[in-house]
């Protein structure tokens, strides 16, 4: 479908006429820098740039443009590293470029993720070094002469200039592509990668975080992938408060092997997100965005057109006239197939669509010539009236579909009816749900549901008529012929999965998967059983099937029956990842040798699940960590960080201000504090921490620490490190020691930020990109555990990948290494899932979404106990069979997010689904954000499961359980809740909450009109990318865009003793107390302090 390579010969004469004298010289003296035209010269729009021979970082900053990329800069001279950082942080590009000190051989990265290389060092990296890290298509360009014809993996790249060469990275034979919602134009929902297999490593992590809501639609409608790039169509919006804010669509491209977005087109009007249930989905979702080689095909608009988009800009190159209200584009050999809806747009009810077709409309089919825009043919007749969605398909010469009385075949280039043969289907049905219609070279399949008193229904109270069990039929593909039938049923709220490779097929039995299922294998043209595999004993029983379709390769059927299970074709095995779920709608996708993993909306398995937007690969032996060598670097004031002479009891020196993060200090705050000065540090801020007589701050995505006068504002110095430092740094002994997004932990002395000592906790340097920076496979969180001397750190991911989590100690005064332990969940061998501890005695009820494992978070301790978010460790670093009562978050202290299936809570375990996270809302003090007394829990409760209502509440630490009277339909009832101290009614959305001697202070965006936006919300038509005033007012005073407030509550009975404004709203958890002083970490990217 694509090129081996994006760079073509004129790009490539275009980027060699450019640089043809300056590269050179740049090269040998790193003085005049590399030409920023050398990127878009090459032919690249975005992605990840390496300069290996970086120096002293002028040429390597230069490379980065206005535009999506990101470079990092590699030198082995430790002096180069650290002055090249701190050039890009004097250009203001810190962060977007880093800098690496690497052996000169080993590139620190994972594999297949770079787009452009540049050597400017001799010697430098091998060829097969250089062709492990380039992504397909990726360039390296070199002054010294590129070995590629040695290494089968590189082409060398013609027509560059005497001294130079070049040479691009070829697509992996075994790779695929997956350019529609049900893979490619035949719709049949398999992949031919045999490059996919059960993953081991994180090869990429990007935003969001989460899906906004498990109630409403999801935020990811679909998602396909073609050279090289990734498209999607995402709720964009913010993920908090999905009950009270609107959604916002876009299309949305990112890089398929780093993750980075390279552009995202709005979506003008987009189907209502606030429906009944996130099962009330219109299947023409999934088919309204396809992938080219070099342009995307999308509706812009619900009710739109459809759009040729520039694949490597998102710029319109064209749009098909007369294709308003398509449902279904099927792209394949530069034609494109249209399903359009010919009903009037007023009568096109798109709350009435996600919940379920009612009756037929009339349809047009229309085939266009993609490059010049030309109609080829259309049909408008009784065939087409009511083509059911996702029923396109195509496959040779021919054009298939499905209609409510049979499947109809037509030639692809005329449109001439060759034949239609009877297969009746009932129109009206759940709006997710359609015929499975999947083509192939002699045999065209059609699993659908039945009617009738033959059929069964799966419970669904939020879709007309359920999940059902149906009827598989394959005809002839020449002649319409029925070959066969078998009996099949729909899956969880998704149409009946199929799958054929080589003449055999597997499809779905059962309703939800309940049983095995793909244990026998059918002969694709006589339905006759081949073969059946035994049941495997580890088929998992509990809970439901995923919400979407399962997908396959040709090597394994990857099923979503409770996460991702990987049913191997040959042998029947199935291995398990319950950690790993697909967004709900659209599910998980195999491609380009990945496995793409959207956001998930669910609250299962909480305590273990992978969160985020991640590409994962399979297991790859060859990469095994190096042993440690040189772990631990002494600096300058190694040795001379011993004074303690400037601390005071009135200073807040680690992140919530002490190891408990209790968030409460007994310095006094005047209770209507006025403004001392502001300091403008620019991005995004971390919480302040203050000691020594300085506020410590880091601006998160530019690597950068700063240390200010606590006083005046007055700067005092800086520190650039390799990556995000995410979180304060923590302060003793007269150092600020903190952890980094580049896999070390970093020590610098207070007094000028001198570094002491950095040491390695990542296992070895394998960099990645997250969220669109440069990272390490395994960082760490930069506030970071300091008692009696010592630090303890936690560096990974997850538990479940790339080895599992490190969690270690060292020495405060040295950094020496004094203990690590490995938190691995899985069986080192088989890859099988194991216990790291034993769960929390759940109940019955509850007890099936207990998955023990572990998630990265800043740490906390009491001096006894250490936790990670709900688990317990030893002051030895073992896990505990205890559940204390503690403050923590079950998606971490540093998630701002505001997601509904999360909050911060006093007590001992987080249930997990939703029923879980509801539940534990009953039984101990939750909030969004809360503080500590000795006896009692402060909280605002806002925007999660079981609190819909805002409010700031006082509860005992240790709960009181209340019964209460509850009118319902059914009558009055008994039931249990929890009783707060008080509860009041503030004005503020708390982004950060601070406990001062007796006084709450609040500071956040002003309470917005629920009851307004929740109406609206339920009755809007459409979602607007630029929503109603109501909705766009609401959005905008809760992003902080209309000011900020401050106020002081009274601690003992929650009245307010004064309000006042702020210029803008903190970070979250942005707002500490200290010496009599507010200090706030203001999302415009200024420290504020009041007095």
């Amino acid at each position: 479908m694509c090129d081996q390579s994006p760079f073509s010969r004129a790009s490539i004469r275009r980027l060699f006429s450019i640089v043809g004298v300056a590269l050179p010289l740049a090269v040998a003296s790193a003085a005049r820098g590399i030409p920023a035209e050398l990127l878009l010269a090459g032919g690249a729009t975005g992605g990840l740039v390496v300069h290996v021979g970086s120096g002293n970082g002028e040429a390597t900053t230069g490379l980065h443009m206005n535009a999506p990329f990101i470079v990092l800069g590699l030198d082995t001279d430790a002096g180069q590293v650290r002055e090249a950082r701190e050039h890009a942080a004097r250009e203001g590009k810190s962060g977007t470029v880093s800098f690496l000190q690497f052996d000169g051989q080993h590139l620190p990265l994972v594999d297949a993720v770079v787009n452009l290389l540049i050597l400017s060092a001799d010697p430098g990296p091998s060829a097969a070094e250089i062709a492990r890290v380039l992504a397909p298509r990726g360039l390296v360009v070199a002054e010294q002469p590129i070995p590629a014809p040695r290494h089968e993996a590189l082409r060398a790249v013609e027509a560059v200039p005497p001294g130079w060469s070049a040479a691009a990275k070829l697509v992996p034979a075994g790779t695929d592509e997956w350019t529609h919602y049900l893979h490619g134009p035949d719709g049949h929902v398999m992949s031919a990668d045999t490059m996919v297999g059960p993953p081991y490593h994180i090869r990429w992590a990007a935003t969001p975080e989460h899906a906004r809501s498990h109630v409403h639609l999801t935020s990811v409608n679909v998602m396909v992938t073609a050279c090289g790039r990734l498209f999607s169509i995402e709720d964009v919006a913010p993920t908090a408060l999905p009950e009270d804010l609107p959604s916002r669509w876009a299309v949305v491209a990112r890089d398929a092997f780093n993750g980075i977005e390279l552009w995202r087109r709005p979506l003008a009007n987009w189907q209502p997100y606030y429906v009944k249930d996130r099962n009330s989905y219109p299947a023409d979702l999934h088919r309204r965005l396809v992938a080219g080689a070099d342009r995307v095909f999308a509706t812009l608009d619900i009710h739109g057109p459809v759009s040729a988009l520039d694949a490597a800009t998102g710029e319109t190159l064209t749009t098909y006239e007369r294709t308003e209200q398509t449902e279904d584009i099927v792209h394949e050999n530069n034609l494109l197939f249209l399903s359009v809806n010919t009903g009037e747009k007023a009568k096109l009810n798109r709350r009435e669509m996600a919940y379920r077709h009612v009756e037929p409309t009339g349809k047009r089919l229309m085939v266009f010539d993609v490059k010049d825009g030309r109609l080829l043919w259309e049909k408008q007749d009784s065939d087409t009236d009511g083509l059911m969605p996702t029923s396109l398909a195509v496959k040779g010469p021919r054009l298939f579909f499905q209609n409510p009385e049979g499947v109809v075949c037509l030639d692809k280039a005329t449109g001439r009816l060759l034949w239609k043969s009877a297969r009746p289907s009932e129109y009206f049905r759940p709006g997710w749900s359609s015929p499975g219609l999947a083509a192939f070279p002699d045999v065209v399949i059609s699993a659908d549901r039945q009617s009738g008193p033959s059929q069964k229904l799966g419970k669904d109270v939020f879709a007309a008529g359920g999940f059902s069990t149906g009827d598989l039929v394959a005809f002839a593909a020449e002649t319409g012929e029925r070959l066969w039938t078998a009996p099949c049923a729909e899956g969880c709220r998704e149409p009946t999965d199929v799958f054929s490779v080589e003449g055999k097929l597997w499809f779905g039995k059962t309703l939800e998967r309940k049983t095995h299922e793909y244990r026998e294998t059918h002969d694709l043209l006589t339905g006759k059983v081949l073969s059946e595999t035994p049941a495997a004993e580890n088929w998992p029983n509990v809970h439901h099937h995923r919400c979407y379709r399962d997908k396959a390769t040709v090597n394994f059927i990857l099923a979503g029956r409770t996460g991702t299970e990987f049913i191997d074709l040959k042998t029947g095995e199935v291995k398990l990842h319950t950690w790993l779920r697909g967004s709900c709608k659209f599910g998980v996708m195999p491609a380009n040798g990945l496995l793409y993993i959207p956001p998930d909306q669910c609250g299962c398995y909480i305590e273990s699940k992978l969160i985020g937007f991640h590409a994962l690969a399979p297991r790859n032996r060859d990469r095994e960590i190096r042993p440690d060598t040189h772990p631990l670097q002494k600096g300058d004031a190694f040795g001379q960080t011993t004074d303690t002479s400037s601390e005071t009891a009135e200073d807040w020196p680690a992140f919530r201000h002490d190891n408990a993060r209790t968030g409460r200090t007994d310095t006094p705050v005047a209770p209507s504090p006025k403004q001392r000065w502001q300091v403008e540090l620019g991005g995004k801020l971390t919480q302040p921490v203050v000691a020594h007589g300085r506020a410590f701050v880091a601006a998160v995505d530019a690597n950068t620490l700063h240390a200010l006068d606590a006083a005046t504002g007055a700067r005092q110095w800086h520190f650039v490190a390799g990556g995000r430092i995410d979180s304060p740094p923590t302060i003793a002994n007269g150092l600020a020691v903190f952890g980094c997004a580049d896999g070390m932990v970093y020590a610098l002395r207070c007094s000028d930020g001198a570094l002491a000592w950095r040491f390695r906790a990542a296992p070895d340097e394998h960099m990645l990109v997250a969220g669109g920076r440069v990272e390490s496979v395994w960082p760490v969180h930069s506030s970071l555990l300091v008692d009696d001397q010592t630090v303890v750190y936690v560096a990974g991911r997850s538990s479940y990948l790339d080895g599992g989590v490190r969690m270690g100690t060292l020495d405060l005064a040295t950094g020496k290494s004094l203990l690590e332990r490995v938190f691995y969940s899985r069986d080192p061998k088989t890859g099988d899932a194991i216990r790291l501890y034993e769960p929390f005695p759940a109940g019955k009820q509850l007890a099936t979404m207990e998955m023990p494992g572990i998630q990265p978070d800043v740490l906390s301790s009491d001096g006894q106990n250490v936790w990670m978010r709900g688990v317990t460790f030893n002051r030895d670093l073992e896990i505990q069979p205890s559940f204390p009562p503690h403050l923590f978050s079950s998606a971490g202290f540093l998630d701002d997010s505001w997601w509904e299936l999360a909050y911060w809570m006093y007590g001992q375990h987080m249930f997990s689904g939703r029923a879980g996270v509801a539940h534990a809302v009953t039984l101990y003090p939750t909030a969004r954000i809360m503080v500590c007394a000795d006896n009692d829990i402060y909280g605002y409760q806002c925007g999660y499961e079981g609190i819909r209502t805002p409010a700031l509440i006082a509860s005992p630490k240790t709960p009181v359980i209340e019964k209460i009277q509850q009118k319902t339909k059914s009558g009055p009832r008994t039931i249990s809740r929890l009783a707060h101290r008080w509860s009041k009614a503030v004005p503020v959305q708390a982004q950060g909450l601070v406990l001062a001697r007796g006084t709450l202070f609040l500071a956040g965006p002003p309470e917005i009109d629920r009851a307004a936006t929740r109406e609206l919300l339920k009755t809007v038509t459409t979602d607007a990318y630029e929503p109603p005033p109501v909705l766009a007012e609401a959005t905008a005073t809760f992003l902080g865009r209309n000011g900020g407030l401050l106020c002081a509550v009274d601690a003992a009975d929650g009245s307010l003793k004064s309000q006042s404004t702020l210029p803008a709203i903190p970070v979250f958890d942005g707002l500490i107390a200290a010496n009599k002083r507010l200090y706030v970490s203001g999302i415009d990217g200024v420290l504020y302090c009041l007095e």
